[in-house]
């Protein structure tokens, strides 16, 4: 069986971030944070966020989840969501700096006006 991952973008702080979460409410449930892996036992629905936030992960039924932001629901996000008829140009780099671990870039798009760039699974709020 395919993994589930479903994403959700919200505000908090003094930025954007995303939550990845894969095959929740599953022994194998992975929640991930701006790229960063969140440690917890499975069953864990409930998460410190940034800015001290509260993430509560609900089901919906149906397969369908929603995260709430200090009780606030998130948005859905769909990082591969392209316009109709488009072919998306995705590229990805990982990299280490002494002190800080390892860091992902995302760019899809480069160059086009569609162009998208994440750092560490965190959009960039930038023209192209």
């Amino acid at each position: 069986m395919a993994d589930y991952k479903v994403w959700f973008k919200f505000a908090a702080g003094s930025g954007s971030h995303l939550m990845r979460v894969k095959n929740p409410g599953t022994e194998d449930q992975e929640v991930m944070l701006d790229g960063a892996l969140l440690e917890a036992p499975p069953g864990t629905y409930t998460f410190t966020g940034p800015a001290a936030t509260l993430l509560e992960l609900q089901y919906l039924g149906e397969g369908q989840w929603t995260l709430l932001v200090d009780g606030h629901e998130a948005e859905l996000y769909t990082p591969e969501a392209t316009d109709a008829g488009r072919t998306q140009q995705i590229c990805w780099w990982r990299f280490g700096i002494t002190g800080t671990g390892t860091h992902h870039v995302r760019a899809a798009d480069i160059g086009t006006p569609h162009q998208q760039i994440w750092i560490d699974g965190a959009p960039l709020d930038a023209p192209p």
